[in-house]
């Protein structure tokens, strides 16, 4: 399950609990999925602004999921 952490700087996530768990079920069910395809159903499905970069993807996917949190 993918937690999110108290930020330091104050500024609130810009992905959401459910964009997370969404991003852990596609990676999940196929690992190999591209950023940019993650993007495209978080824009479908999720809460997601359409400013968000490929590389904000990759970090979550880098940070939060490899850690297993």
């Amino acid at each position: 399950m993918v937690c999110l952490k108290k930020r330091i700087s104050g500024n609130p996530p810009i992905l959401s609990t459910g964009d997370l768990q969404l991003i852990e079920t596609m990676k999940t069910i196929k690992s190999s999925t591209l950023s940019k395809n993650i993007k495209e159903q978080l824009q479908l499905h999720g809460n997601f602004p359409s400013c968000i970069s490929t590389s904000t993807i990759n970090h979550v996917i880098r940070t939060s999921l490899s850690k297993g949190k």
